[in-house]
């Protein structure tokens, strides 16, 4: 148990051995029957040892493995095959769930692996005992997903790559070998107009059910065939075909109900639908079990806490639903056919056999070169879009203008929500591609709603189970983050022509300063003001709390944080309420900041000075200039952000640590046993002091003692005395030595 917890969630045994108690007589052995994710239709018993670990001490495991707030977290580790060269990392992530819900799973589970059990035993006497005390779980799972289209078979020359070994051309498609594969398999497949209209003609109509809806997409859309290719490494997420297929269908199912939110459309949203008519159940139903009234409650509670006319509105700005002035059927068909469009196909490139490579006609598309795989599956659908749109003939088909708002979703924004609601990057790293994509004519405020509603619908329906209503959402996401994203749709829509990257982000912050509860006052003005509404973001906090803590700050640390926190990355751009004048650059964006701050809590303000030092030293790296006032810098911190602040301030003599340049535009914290610092190259690394004593500049009497960030920053090594640096070695030394 403690190898599987330290190599598989990154817990060392150390920190087991202090928190964490392993109740022995809870070990249970079962065995589980299930088709493998790895290959597709091949039934496998997996024997499962499951024990109860219980944390005795909160303290210690505080931030780690998403404890305590319970959020999802990832971990890597490294996988060797057949020896260290010819291993990889793995990246797993986690997600907690309530007893309740493991409960659940486990009944699922055990009822799926009893009817395969008796299938099996039809064919080799297979017996199998099942744990009677345990209550239900895969039977429910499978009960929730929607029937699978028959599967494809990639041609074998096409199987994997995506290309052939020569190309490969259909008649009529004008499709070279760089898109052979999707050739293969779209080649006579037309889309059904007249029932794709209906179905989005009839969608809000009230008896028009969501079986009806159901069966008029998979009638008219082909490409949704595309999800169900049989292929080894079928999908680049890691997911099944058929999950992949799954997910889809909750994000069109997503559409249907929200489009319905006047005649009921979040029950469905919220419950799912019945097994008769695919009716939406509703609050009033009784729940079969303890597991699933738990369930219940919580889907009742987003239903009723949900801001849903912030969705009607967002419809409305899209295009999707008219104002209740005009037209009586209160929806664009058109519009709303695009979106079924736009879903339908958004993610058939996770489909590894229909990636793409970049072809002589294009000679370069994001990055990739011609003859390259395009790896990223937006990016891949973006170029079948630009080259071979004649393929998709359900995106084909659509009206010029319909065409151009799907193409502007799938072009690359270069837009992470989470920089903008945790207030974590400069205007310049959040808006400026997507400033460019409007500015330039290639999108309106209807599109960005558009590439809004499609964000929304995409994430509600990534659970594989698209029948029991929008899981994501009504069981999993937090509310309070789904809320603040919703909140910033309407800022960024706001980017124009006339409105800056930062007179939008600007707009946010103070938006978001004055929605703060309990009240803060005015939003604050002049030097370090941007900071503190940033930092009021990172730290999702007590307002009060975290504003005296920045003020209880030693100057210079002050001064860091207000002048790095307004810097806008946007050449001739400042913050109106700071003071700051700028006009120079690049910013620089510290990847998990807000993590920091959010782990390390506002009431300690280790946080605020770690930010401080590491924007101080990153600073020494990437030093200000007019030519770079136009970019950004990011300098990754994931080594400090999960540690206690403790921790951090500890490192003395026996590791220190540094800000590393990897590239022109990238950075990382890291940190160096003392044995290593002799071999590092200087000019790309700094020294990060955090504690007082290590920041403190010496006192006269000590004048040969070297201030440790003077000592080893860029140069600093050839200005200080022979006796300075051995001195300093000799003392780290013996700090290493008492350490050990």
């Amino acid at each position: 148990v403690g190898d599987a917890l330290s190599t598989r969630l990154g817990l060392p045994l150390d920190i087991q051995a202090k928190a964490l108690t392993l109740r022995r007589s809870s070990h249970r052995l079962s065995e589980e029957i299930g088709y493998s994710k790895s290959y597709p239709g091949l039934k496998t018993a997996y024997m499962v040892n499951e024990v109860n670990v219980y944390i005795i001490d909160p303290q210690i495991v505080n931030g780690l493995i998403g404890l305590p707030s319970g959020t999802e977290f990832a971990f890597a580790r490294r996988e060797d095959y057949q020896g260290p060269e010819t291993g990889e990392y793995v990246v797993t992530h986690f997600q907690w769930t309530t007893k309740d819900d493991l409960e659940q799973r486990h009944s699922i589970l055990l009822r799926t692996s009893a009817a395969l059990a008796d299938e099996e035993s039809q064919f080799r006497g297979y017996t199998h005992e099942l744990d009677r005390n345990t209550s239900t779980t895969m039977e429910g799972l499978f009960c929730c997903r929607v029937p699978s289209p028959e599967a494809l078979h990639v041609p074998g020359s096409l199987s994997s790559t995506g290309s052939p070994s020569s190309p490969m051309t259909g008649k009529g498609s004008g499709a070279s070998g760089s898109v052979a594969a999707l050739a293969a398999l779209m080649r006579g497949r037309q889309t059904n107009w007249s029932t794709a209209r209906r179905a989005a003609r009839k969608i809000r109509d009230r008896d028009y059910t969501c079986k009806h809806f159901h069966d008029d997409l998979v009638e008219s859309f082909p490409e949704l065939r595309l999800y169900m290719v049989q292929d080894p490494n079928a999908c680049t997420s890691g997911r099944t075909p058929d999950d992949e297929y799954q997910r889809t269908m909750g994000a069109l199912f997503a559409i249907y109900w929200i489009l319905r939110l006047d005649m009921g459309g979040q029950d469905g949203f919220c419950f799912g639908v019945d097994d008769e008519g695919w009716w939406p159940r509703t609050s009033d139903e009784s729940p079969a079990d303890a597991v699933e009234a738990e369930q219940w409650k919580k889907r009742v509670a987003f239903r009723d806490a949900f801001d849903w006319g912030r969705i009607w509105s967002l419809l409305r700005d899209a295009g999707l639903l008219f104002h209740k002035t005009v037209e009586p059927q209160g929806h664009d068909p058109e519009r709303v056919l695009a979106m079924l469009v736009l879903m339908a196909i958004h993610d058939i490139m996770k489909v590894t056999p229909l990636l793409p490579t970049v072809d002589r006609k294009a000679k370069e598309f994001c990055g990739y070169k011609t003859g390259e795989l395009i790896s990223d599956h937006d990016a891949a659908l973006s170029y079948v879009l630009e080259y071979h749109p004649e393929l998709l003939p359900s995106f084909a088909g659509l009206p010029k203008a319909q065409q151009e708002s799907v193409r502007f979703t799938h072009c690359k924004l270069d837009y992470n929500m989470g920089w903008l609601v945790q207030a974590e990057a400069s205007p310049g790293a959040l808006f400026r591609t997507f400033r460019k994509v409007v500015t330039s004519g290639q999108a309106s405020s209807r599109d960005i709603a558009f590439y809004f509603v499609h964000w929304f619908t995409d994430l509600a329906g990534a659970e594989p189970t698209p029948l029991s209503g929008c899981e994501k959402f009504a069981l999993r996401f937090p509310q309070h983050v789904l809320s603040r994203f919703m909140e910033s749709f309407s800022f960024v829509q706001g980017l124009s022509p006339t409105n800056t990257e930062t007179q939008v982000l600007e707009d946010y912050l103070v938006g978001s300063w004055e929605r703060a509860r309990p009240s803060l006052g005015p939003a604050p003005e002049g030097q370090g003001a941007v900071a503190k509404m940033r930092l009021l973001l990172m730290a999702q906090a007590d307002g009060a709390t975290l504003m005296r803590q920045y003020e209880a700050l030693c100057q210079e640390d002050r001064h860091v944080l207000a002048e790095e926190m307004a810097i806008t990355g946007c050449r001739d751009q400042v913050f109106k309420r700071d003071s700051y004048i700028g006009g120079k650059g690049p910013a620089i964006l510290l990847y998990y900041s807000p993590a920091l701050l959010q782990k390390m809590g506002c009431k300690d303000p280790s946080g605020l000075i770690i930010l401080a030092e590491v924007w101080r030293q990153a600073r020494e790296l990437w030093p200000l200039s007019r030519q770079e006032a136009d970019s950004t810098v990011t300098v990754r911190i994931d080594a400090l952000k999960d540690l206690e602040s403790c921790d951090v301030f500890a490192s003395g003599g026996c590791h220190i640590w540094v800000v590393c340049r990897t590239s022109s535009r990238d950075g990382v914290v890291k940190q160096y046993p003392a044995a290593e610092l002799k071999c590092i190259n200087w000019a790309d690394h700094q020294v990060v002091a955090f504690s007082k004593e290590q920041r403190r500049r010496p006192k006269a009497k000590h004048k040969h003692a070297p201030r440790l960030t003077d000592l080893f920053k860029p140069g600093g090594r050839a200005n200080a005395s022979k006796r300075d640096s051995q001195a300093w070695w000799r003392m780290c030394s013996a700090r290493s030595r008492a350490a050990h």
